[in-house]
């Protein structure tokens, strides 16, 4: 374990000379800092999956309400509500605009490339992606994959009916050059149940 920490310490110190020289841009210190706490191992989250969902209820921001998973590429993170770099510390965050699973609208859900959106790079076509919430068990499937400059405004296709989309930085791992592009993964709802919010 001290050989995990001491090689984070190390890796962050490196990074933030190049920051200071000018080599690298300040906006990679944070891709540099989620991975070297990646490196110490993954953190403690409170988060109990019962077998008896509750009742529907949008989530306050900033909490987590459920967890993103793909089998055939090892995907298996946290899921927030809310997408602040307080969040993307922690898991995967929702952008608060968009549908919730169940309520029948596009999904936007973001997360770090160096760390828990890392195994991104291995999607292909019709592979199946779960969400499970509080609430129900959602299951999508992967229609398109694209690479698109994080401006585009067709990176968030709003559909008419529901939908999911994971967006991460591309080209993955990469520390000094250009971030502005997107890897950006669409999938179609195959089952989960409808949702509304009570008045």
């Amino acid at each position: 374990m001290k050989n995990k920490k001491y090689t984070a310490m190390i890796f962050t110190a490196i990074v933030s000379v190049l920051i200071i020289a000018g080599a690298m841009p300040a906006e990679h210190l944070l891709s540099a800092q989620l991975t070297s706490a990646f490196t110490m191992g993954s953190p403690n989250f409170q988060y109990a999956v019962t077998m008896d969902y509750q009742q529907f209820t949008r989530p306050a921001v900033g909490s987590r309400y459920g967890s993103i998973r793909c089998k055939e590429i090892e995907l298996e993170v946290p899921l927030y509500y809310g997408d602040s770099e307080e969040i993307l510390e922690k898991g995967a965050g929702q952008y608060s605009l968009s549908g919730m699973p169940g309520e029948g609208r596009s999904i936007l859900i973001g997360a770090h490339d160096m760390t828990f959106f890392k195994p991104l790079e291995k999607i292909k076509k019709n592979q199946v992606i779960e969400i499970e919430t509080t609430y129900g068990l959602y299951k999508y499937k992967v229609k398109d994959i694209k690479v698109l400059k994080a401006a585009d405004p067709d990176l968030y296709q709003q559909e008419e009916k529901e939908s999911l989309i994971l967006y991460t930085c591309y080209p993955f791992g990469l520390i000094l050059g250009d971030r502005s592009r997107r890897f950006v993964v669409y999938c179609d709802k195959i089952s989960g149940r409808e949702v509304q919010e009570a008045l």
